[in-house]
């Protein structure tokens, strides 16, 4: 699994030119990076899939992953068919593809060859915070010069601010 984003791109967003602590931000970025492909439910890089379905009698199949870049070959029963398109996520075949137990096999590229800004955005945001939860030792609340401040843990987002929430549910996989 490689990083969503840069390490350059973090360090010039929190405004850090030194290197003392890059293995420290690499580490926070690979495990919001992990974070984010398991909540969204798919790898968001750009790979090859070999993958087995079961034919449903229908013309259409919901693929692993999205976006689907491209379609190399489907099989049925092992043998090569043809007259399948692709959109997005599915895999059309007018035909249909024939009732079965894990009998159709497509061999596909998907995911993105470039991460969304959106989505890169997204992992920024939770970076920032991993940040701050981590230099304030979970701080909940803070006094300072007499005031107080209180952080949110943000249980109805699973503890991602709202604005990395709103972002990346709209990539989740679909039915997760």
């Amino acid at each position: 699994m490689a990083a969503l984003v840069s390490l350059e791109e973090f360090k010039q967003r929190i405004g850090v030119e030194h290197d003392r602590r890059d293995d420290f931000f690499l580490s926070v970025i690979d495990g919001v990076s992990a974070a984010v492909e398991a909540y969204i439910g798919r790898s968001l890089w750009a790979a090859d899939y070999v993958e087995r379905y079961d034919g449903n009698g229908k013309d259409r199949i919901v693929l692993d992953n999205y976006p689907v870049l491209s379609v190399s070959s489907v099989k049925i029963n092992g043998a090569d068919v043809g007259g399948w398109e692709f959109d997005n996520w599915l895999l059309m075949r007018p035909e249909g593809f024939t009732r079965g137990l894990r009998n159709v096999e497509v061999s596909y590229r998907a995911g993105y060859e470039h991460i969304p800004a959106d989505i890169r955005e997204a992992v920024m945001i939770i970076a920032m915070q991993r940040v701050n939860e981590i230099e304030n030792r979970g701080a909940q609340s803070k006094t300072l010069a007499g005031e107080s401040v209180s952080f949110s843990a943000l249980p109805e987002t699973g503890g991602m601010p709202p604005s990395a929430f709103s972002i990346l549910k709209e990539y989740r996989r679909k039915g997760v």
